[in-house]
């Protein structure tokens, strides 16, 4: 079936794409889970060199961002390779209020990036850009800058 149309007001972006062509550094691991794009990953304890699952408690250790994979599912399966950002800047899914140059961290109950210290996982990382978080309604994305080890 042939595209018949296509809007001319495309998204800014979409949620684990990079931001853009600086060097960064990718690394790949294997999902525990299914993993959505743009979340925070934490090292699994089952073997923390080779897998990755999404962010689920303040005391995790954050692994990197999962970025953006063309593929016919929209996210990562359990067990599929994840494209693992762990230097360099993405669009990462945000669940609050964020403003530039503020501390970026994790919120386990969600997987989702925050401002907010409390109870959630450091990323050692920076937002880029200030989004006004609408609740849920739209993808509600910002831009984090990370430089993991």
């Amino acid at each position: 079936m042939a595209q018949t149309s296509y809007d001319l007001n495309q998204r800014i972006a979409f949620a684990g794409l990079k931001v853009d062509s600086e060097f960064d550094t990718v690394e790949s691991f294997a999902a525990s889970e299914e993993i959505q794009f743009g979340y925070g990953l934490r090292a699994n304890s089952s073997d923390p060199a080779n897998v990755v699952d999404r962010v689920a408690n303040a005391a995790d250790v954050f692994r990197g961002i999962s970025l953006h994979q063309h593929n016919a599912y929209g996210k990562y399966n359990d067990t599929d390779t994840v494209n693992t950002l762990r230097r360099g800047k993405a669009w990462v899914q945000v669940n609050a209020n964020v403003a530039v140059d503020a501390a970026a961290y994790v919120d386990p109950a969600d997987g989702k990036f925050t401002s907010n210290a409390v109870g959630t996982v450091a990323t050692g990382g920076t937002f880029r850009s200030a989004h006004t978080y609408d609740g849920g309604a739209t993808d509600n994305l910002a831009q984090v800058e990370i430089n993991l080890p």
